[in-house]
Order: C-alpha cells, then structure tokens, then sequence
C-alpha cells in the first residue's frame, strides 16, 4: 500500500504540471496582459510604472523586450512555488489565494448541505426502489431521476427563482424564499442564522435535487447488482430473514461503491457550482472563478483552478485508498 500510495504521489506531478500550462496558456492568450490593464483602470498611469509592473510578472525584461511564453511561464511556476500567488485585481487588498479562502467557507456550507440533504433521501430511495424492482414506486422515481439528470441546473434555479420570489412577491407582495444573495441588507435580522438559511434554501435545493438524481440511480444499480450474487442467494437459502438478509449482507456490500462515488464528490465542495452560484449571485468558490475569469482576474484564477485540480488528484487518492480499505478483496502491490 505505501508503495502505491508513493507511486501514486509521483503520478500527480506531472497531471498537475500539465494542468498549470494548459491553464497559464489559456488564461495568458485569452486577451491584453495583466499590465494593460493598468492603463485601462487608469491612463494616466506611468509608463514606468507599467515598465515595473510588467517585469514583476515575467512579461518583458529590463529594457522592455517581451519574453517568450515558455520563460513567462517558468517565471510564474517559480513564483506559485514560492507561495506567491499574486494579488487579486477585483477584491482589492486580497492576494489569490486570500480571495480563495474568503469566499471557501460559503461554498462549503452550501455544497456540504445540499451534498447531505440529497444522501439522506436518495439512498432510501435507491435502496427501495431495488427492492421493489419494475413496480410502481421504481418506475416513478426512476423516472423523476433521468428527469433531474436531465434538467440544467441553470433553468431549475430560474424556474425555482420564478415560482418562489417572483410570483409570490406579485401575488402576495412578499416572497417565500430570496431570489439570491447570502443575506438580507438593512434589515434588522440581517446575518441571523435564520435569514442565512432562507438565503440558501433555493440554491441547496436545486444542487440537492440535481445530486439526488444521481445518487439514486448509484444506490438503486449497486443494490441489484449485489442481490443477484451468489452469497445472497446463500443466505436465503440457509433460512435468514430477509431483512438480515439485505441489510446486513446486500447493503453492506452494496455501499462500498458509494464510499469511493462519495469520496469523489469531496471536490466539488471545494469548488462550489459556478452555475447555480452565478443565477443566485451566491457569493461562493464558484461565482468567484466566475468573475475571475470575466474581468481577467489571472492571479485568482490560475490561482483557483490550480488550487482545485489539486484537492481532485488528492481526493482520487483517498478514494483508491478507501475503497481497498472497506473491500478487503481489492490489494495494490
């Protein structure tokens, strides 16, 4: 295990030196340098100052002669290495990163609720609806979920905007729920736990139908797939009940797979929904890559997707790790 564990590590340098390029390239060619900016902020600017500038970033060298993109590069990997991350243009006053770790805690709280919410009610589903194979119940769910699979999540969180903020507010005058943001402004609960959970309730619940979509399915395929084996049939065979039967022989085994599908879900967490942050103006990981990118933000974003590409390849690890860990049948060597 501690030799794959170290071959595994050694595997993720050279994914995450390609991510870095295709990442700097894509940013670095998708319009002016970061120093024009400077100018367009404001034009009175000096042209020494834009000089100083430019050379902080590895763009030219000291007589002002563009460098190629190779050495940009390499200029830029040296100062990541180095843990600076560069300064964000947008949120002023911010580094890359402290931007990151400012808007983190947001997605977390949204991606981990709706995350929690969607397992507590697809896993029952799935199990049931594999018991109950080919009846009423597994058609109706089993259609509702290739229905949220199918939906994007964009037009969800417009309909849910739709039918909860704008229609109640013409009918009624007030809305159930937000139509986005974190919290109310110039009000006097304000920040209060509960004007914090109204804000989020539509953006958990979109997340939360779209994952429950898919965790359904998950559970429900595993489920089948165990209690056809022939261990199960075994069980029945020696006159255990049928609830010891599937829950202590079927689901056990049948949740393995979720741990590693589970696991790989850790990610998203970290990276927040661009989409539903972006329709909700939730101010997350997600809607700040967003904007990033938008108003050519390079530090946060290469920042932000370098951070991410790394919390993927680890969590990848984890779950190769966890699923040898709860399956004694699979060993690495």
């Amino acid at each position: 295990m501690f030799t794959y564990i170290v071959r595994r590590f050694l595997q993720m340098i050279p994914i995450l030196i390609l991510i870095s390029i295709l990442t700097f390239l894509l940013l670095r060619l998708s319009g002016p340098d970061p120093a024009e900016y400077m100018i367009m902020l404001n034009p009175r600017v000096h042209p020494e100052d834009i000089l100083r500038e430019k050379m902080r970033l590895g763009l030219v060298d000291a007589e002002g002669r563009p460098l190629p993109l190779y050495t940009q590069y390499f200029h830029w990997l040296k100062q990541i290495m180095q843990g600076e991350w560069g300064w964000s243009r947008i949120w002023p006053n911010q580094t890359a990163f402290g931007a990151i770790m400012l808007f983190l805690p947001n997605s977390l709280i949204l991606m981990g609720a709706s995350l929690i919410i969607s397992l507590i009610i697809a896993i029952p589903i799935g199990i049931y609806s594999a018991l109950k194979q080919y009846s009423t119940f597994d058609y109706t769910f089993t259609t509702l979920s290739f229905l949220g699979m199918s939906l994007p999540t964009f037009w969800l969180g417009l309909m849910s905007i739709i039918i909860f903020h704008l229609i109640p507010s013409r009918l009624f005058g007030f809305p159930l729920f937000p139509a986005g943001d974190i919290m109310s402004f110039g009000k006097s609960y304000q920040g209060t736990f509960y004007d914090r959970l109204w804000h989020l309730f539509l953006p958990t619940m979109v997340l939360a139908i779209y994952n429950m979509a898919h965790w359904t399915r998950y559970m429900r395929s595993s489920l089948l797939e165990v209690i056809r084996a022939d261990y199960v049939r075994t069980a029945r065979a020696k006159g255990l009940p049928e609830n010891r039967v599937i829950y202590k022989h079927a689901l056990r085994n049948a949740l393995i797979p979720m741990v590693t599908i589970l696991t790989l879900s850790i990610p998203g967490l970290f990276a927040g929904a661009v989409i539903t942050e972006t329709v909700f103006a939730y101010p997350g990981v997600g809607r700040m890559l967003y904007q990033a990118v938008l108003g050519k933000d390079y530090a946060v974003a290469m920042t932000d997707i370098l951070f991410l590409a790394v919390i993927t390849i680890f969590f990848n690890l984890v779950a190769d790790i966890l699923y040898a860990v709860v399956d004694p049948r699979i060993r690495y060597s």
